[in-house]
C-alpha cells in the first residue's frame, strides 16, 4: 500500500523535517515509527534539505547507486546535492514532485520520486525509486537506488532530444 508523504506533513508542521527536532527537541523516539523516518527522508529530499537528510542517516549507512557506493551522512548528502546541482545546471528547470513511500517490510521502504524536467520548451517527467532500511535507532542504515532500465532509456532519449550531454 502506498502512503503519501503529505500524511507526515502534520507531524512536521508542513515543512521539510528538521532532524534535530525529530531526534531531540520535538518528538519522542517512542512516538516515531520507521515509516515516519522514511516519509521525512523523502520529504527532505523533495525540498533539497540536505541538513535534515544527514540527520536521518547513521554514520555507517551505505548508499548504493549502480556500482558506486557512498558511506556516511556527509558523503550521502553530498551525492544527493551534487546530483541536484548538476541537473539544475544542465536543464532549464527541475522541480521535485512529492515523494511517495511504500512499505515493503517492517523497516524497509521504497520511496518513489518524481522530477518534472523542462529544457528547450520540452517537458519530461522522470520517476525513480530507492529502497531504504531503517535501523532500531530510527536512523537509515542502507539506501539502494533501484535501477529501471526503461526509465533510464526514456531519460537518455529526452536528453538526446534536447541536446543535453551527460557523461
Amino acid at each position: 500500500m502506498l502512503a503519501s508523504s503529505t500524511r507526515v506533513a502534520s507531524t512536521f508542521k508542513a515543512r521539510a523535517i528538521d532532524a534535530r527536532a525529530f531526534f531531540g527537541l520535538g518528538m519522542s523516539k517512542n512516538k516515531i515509527k520507521p515509516i515516519d523516518v522514511a516519509q521525512g527522508f523523502g520529504k527532505a529530499l523533495d525540498h533539497d534539505d540536505f541538513a535534515s537528510v544527514k540527520g536521518l542517516i547513521r554514520p555507517d549507512c551505505v548508499y548504493t547507486v549502480g556500482e558506486s557506493t557512498h558511506t556516511g551522512p556527509d558523503a550521502i548528502a553530498a551525492s544527493y546535492e551534487q546530483n541536484m546541482t548538476e541537473g539544475r545546471a544542465r536543464l532549464d528547470e527541475v522541480v521535485c514532485g512529492q515523494s511517495v513511500v511504500e512499505a515493503v517490510g517492517e523497516n524497509e521502504f521504497l520511496i518513489h520520486f518524481t522530477d518534472h524536467i523542462k529544457h528547450k520548451g520540452k517537458s519530461f517527467i522522470h520517476r525513480c525509486k530507492q529502497k531504504i532500511t531503517i535501523g532500531d535507532d530510527l536512523r537509515i542504515v542502507r539506501i539502494e537506488f533501484i535501477n529501471d532500465d526503461n526509465e533510464a532509456k526514456r531519460l537518455q532519449d529526452f536528453y538526446e532530444q534536447v541536446g543535453v550531454r551527460v557523461d
